[in-house]
């Protein structure tokens, strides 16, 4: 598929097509505005590299900085309206193929020569006739001039998308797509630059490179994001063939030529896709899913956090794996921080001995528009919070929970308590306020015993008790990363058990409690404010 980045070149994949979905031949396009605030914002700073140089090390940073720089074109999207002719069509729709269609495309490149959209973005055209002058060798393409009360009717759905969980106003929607078609009529072609799209490109939605021999498991990874290329890949790529990657984006894989593997943008699998392990760090309401999908077949599967995103999607999983087919391995890191065994020994707990754990957590701001605030994606306690609450839980070998409660600041602040069986208590506050120097940061104290430990960043450690420091220790930031994967790749190659599944399940479990409870309240404090306005 042709693409308009800093030029319009061939050589990507094209959107996968769902159900209910339309692929659609672009003919007219017109950008209405840029989307500002979709992804995290990448700045050419010496000092902010220098700041993580010093916390990561120059591989890790190497790899970050690669990666943000790959993403410089996948984080330009665009609001655009346009004309096209209906390619594909799901069974049984309204809109036959070849018809000529208005459409708006509410989160895209600057112009792509086909679109995947749902049915209520796609509607036939009604004025054809004034636009009898489209090229027959190519797309018409302009951008911006568009009054600003036309920009307020297109923009309100700016960056939605059927995965997200938003609602979508499909009344608003008709009258955007009316607005759309008068606004196209009206400005006809004049002032349009025409790229070419004659002859089309095949439509390809896989491109698959020559399969490598050898003996080594094959793998397939779910998602292309930041996690998936710093940590996922360049860890488990040494132990795993990647057969393919599924990335919903077209524009993260970039050109399939140069891309080093077997690409897909199809966000659910294939029905003649198997592989022995799976890698899953997508969009966080998939990893259930995936990972039921991944133990039906009898395959490891490695389900970054949060596991999964609602009770039910647990109670799936936790299906899947009593059928004994397949193994499942949590990515939660902390549980593999150098200082986990010299705490407890520093605090002289035994096993399963109360370990109290406090932590102040500051994560970096979420841009308005980003998947992260999808309704999908849960609160940041879900998305972020769990990996302290499965680490203090690992940390009191998941004793039970005996009661546990959150709320919520008005500036979003999150707080959370907990109290185990085994007497440990636990506190949280999470917070996007305060710095993002080196992005996330933590303060972490355990205590036990007239001991208390501090961890800073997962990298700064000491230990002391009433009387003297009992121990100080430092360690890379990114070295449990790296152990995890070192660790659990050779339990999958040696056939080892995946994660105890009581220990899955009392941590999911706790993180979905106390989602429930944060989401409950949210409601009701939108009531109670609506209630108010007169």
């Amino acid at each position: 598929m042709r693409v308009l980045t800093d030029k319009w070149a061939d050589g990507y994949l094209d959107y996968a097509r769902g159900p209910g979905q339309y692929r659609v031949a672009v003919r007219r396009w017109h950008v209405v505005a840029p989307i500002t605030g979709m992804f995290f914002p990448v700045a050419a700073d010496w000092r902010r590299a220098l700041n993580y140089l010093r916390e990561i090390g120059f591989i890790s940073l190497a790899r970050k900085a690669l990666s943000r720089y790959r993403e410089r074109q996948r984080n330009h999207k665009y609001v655009a309206i346009g004309v096209g002719e209906v390619l594909e069509r799901y069974a049984d729709a309204p809109l036959r193929q070849g018809q000529l269609v208005v459409f708006l495309a509410p989160g895209h490149p600057r112009c792509l020569e086909r679109v995947v959209l749902p049915q209520e973005f796609v509607r036939p055209m009604t004025q054809a006739d004034s636009l009898k002058s489209l090229s027959q060798e190519g797309l018409l393409f302009s951008e911006g001039a568009v009054a600003e009360e036309s920009v307020a009717v297109f923009m309100r759905f700016a960056g939605w998308s059927e995965l997200s969980g938003l609602p979508l106003d499909v009344g608003a929607l008709k009258h955007a797509l009316a607005e759309a078609e008068r606004l196209l009529a009206e400005r006809g072609t004049r002032e349009c630059v025409t790229y070419h799209t004659a002859p089309p490109s095949g439509v390809g939605e896989v491109h698959d490179k020559p399969a490598r021999s050898g003996s080594a498991l094959r793998a397939v990874t779910w998602g292309y994001g930041h996690q998936m290329k710093t940590m996922v890949i360049p860890n488990m790529g040494k132990h795993f063939y990647i057969a393919r990657v599924h990335e919903v984006d077209p524009l993260q894989v970039g050109d399939v030529q140069r891309f080093p593997f077997s690409a897909d943008t199809s966000p659910t699998p294939r029905p003649d896709e198997r592989y022995d392990v799976h890698l899953v760090a997508g969009f966080h309401h998939t990893h259930g899913p995936l990972a039921v999908h991944a133990l039906s077949q009898g395959a490891a599967v490695v389900v970054e956090k949060p596991l999964v995103t609602t009770s039910q999607q647990l109670d799936d999983v936790l299906k899947a794996l009593a059928d004994g087919r397949g193994r499942l391995f949590g990515g939660f890191h902390k549980r593999y921080l150098p200082f986990n065994a010299v705490a407890l020994r520093d605090l002289g707990v035994t096993a399963g001995g109360p370990v109290s754990y406090h932590a102040i957590v500051h994560e970096v701001p979420i841009p308005p528009f980003n998947w992260y605030r999808w309704p999908n994606s849960g609160s940041g306690l879900l998305s972020h919070g769990c990996h302290w609450i499965d680490h203090f839980l690992f940390l009191n070998r998941f004793s039970p929970v005996k009661s546990s409660d959150v709320w919520e600041a008005d500036n979003e602040d999150i707080f959370a308590t907990m109290e185990l069986e085994n007497g440990a208590t636990f506190s949280l506050t999470l917070t996007h306020q305060g710095s993002s120097r080196i992005g996330v940061q933590e303060h972490i104290e355990l205590m036990a015993k007239g001991v208390t430990v501090r961890i800073q960043n997962s990298s700064r450690y000491v230990a002391e008790d009433n009387r003297r420091i009992i121990r100080r220790m430092r360690a890379s930031k990114t070295a449990p990363y790296a152990a995890m994967y070192r660790a659990i790749a050779q339990r999958i190659i040696r056939g080892e058990p995946g994660d105890d599944v009581t220990a899955t399940e009392r941590s999911a479990r706790a993180v979905l409690v106390l989602e429930e409870r944060l989401q409950a309240k949210r409601r009701e404090a939108r009531r109670a404010t609506a209630s108010v306005i007169p």
